[in-house]
């Protein structure tokens, strides 16, 4: 992309078009996301691509009965053949753990494993994680060097080779993060209603990495789709890497939160003026009530005058 756009140029032109109603300066306030918004979507991942060469892990199954399991991946199509309930998709799952941090699985399964280990490449270079998990508590560890450089190092060279070492939340922003940077992603966005009754609010939501590594590992339930989920047109857009994608796809968003606002600024309006009238009724019924009541107090007020005007009237004739 052009490191030329110009933002400014674009504001004016849509004022050209639109006329009256709106400013340069409002515009430009809309189409303005942050500093690098209409240079993203350069095409900078292109050849690169995750392979898997080993995966490791080890653990204890129920009755105490150790188990051990290795496999180096070949180039191609790798596949796993068995019978239902034999551990195929626990095997997608350990992988999804290593790759993502996203410890989604049967928790009788979880329990039983106890170490990890994931050698993959991005491109050329090759990178190796392990994981020891013991309970809930998990210690991760990313090297930017090959399983075998791993095991071979000394202390001190292990440390070198580390990018990596924390607990499964950090890992998994970590993770996140470095492959975005890897393969030139970003996070697309899109607006949803709040799950919370009566809430009118509308939350901006983020794909994140585990979603963009869902729309390549798609689950026995998901085998009729091309992409995971309901974001499927959005990760495929920032997939296709075109022009302006990132900055169409914020001010979509930032047009929707507007719309939202604006929809909850004419509800409350409605809300205020409907309270308002509620109140001039009551204050009306009410005013209809007293004004019979005083027109009954002035009668009685009035009768009460005559008698003692006739009472007086009556005592000054006998004096």
């Amino acid at each position: 992309m052009s490191a030329l756009f110009d933002v400014h140029k674009l504001a004016k032109k849509i004022k050209e078009q639109i006329g009256d109603g709106l400013t340069e300066e409002d515009i430009l306030s809309l189409l303005l996301i942050d500093e690098e918004a209409y240079q993203r979507d350069s095409p900078r991942s292109v050849g690169k691509r995750l392979t898997l060469l080993s995966l490791e892990f080890s653990g204890i199954k129920a009755e105490d009965k150790p188990f051990h399991y290795i496999r180096q991946f070949s180039t191609g199509v790798n596949l796993w053949v068995g019978d239902n309930l034999k551990g195929k998709s626990s095997i997608f799952k350990i992988i999804r753990l290593a790759i993502t941090g996203d410890t989604k699985m049967a928790r009788d399964v979880l329990a039983w494993i106890k170490e990890i280990c994931v050698e993959f490449k991005v491109g050329l270079n090759t990178y190796t994680v392990n994981l020891l998990i013991d309970g809930s508590k998990y210690t991760i560890e990313l090297f930017n060097k090959d399983r075998q450089s791993t095991d071979l190092a000394n202390e001190e060279e292990r440390a070198s080779f580390s990018i990596f070492k924390g607990g499964i939340g950090n890992y998994e922003e970590f993770i996140g993060a470095f492959f975005f940077r890897e393969f030139d992603y970003y996070s697309m966005q899109w607006t949803q209603k709040s799950s919370v009754k009566d809430d009118p609010r509308l939350l901006t939501s983020n794909a994140s990495w585990k979603t963009y590594f869902k729309s390549v590992f798609l689950e026995a339930e998901d085998y009729g789709k091309l992409f995971y989920g309901s974001q499927a047109e959005l990760i495929f857009q920032m997939l296709l890497g075109l022009e302006f994608t990132y900055p169409i796809n914020r001010i979509k968003v930032k047009k929707e939160n507007l719309q939202n606002q604006l929809g909850l600024s004419k509800l409350a309006e409605t809300a205020i003026a409907q309270s308002k009238a509620a109140d001039y009724q009551k204050l009306q019924d009410e005013l209809n009530i007293i004004i019979p009541k005083l027109a009954q107090l002035n009668l009685e007020k009035d009768a009460a005058k005559n008698v003692v005007v006739t009472t007086t009237e009556e005592e000054l004739e006998r004096a």
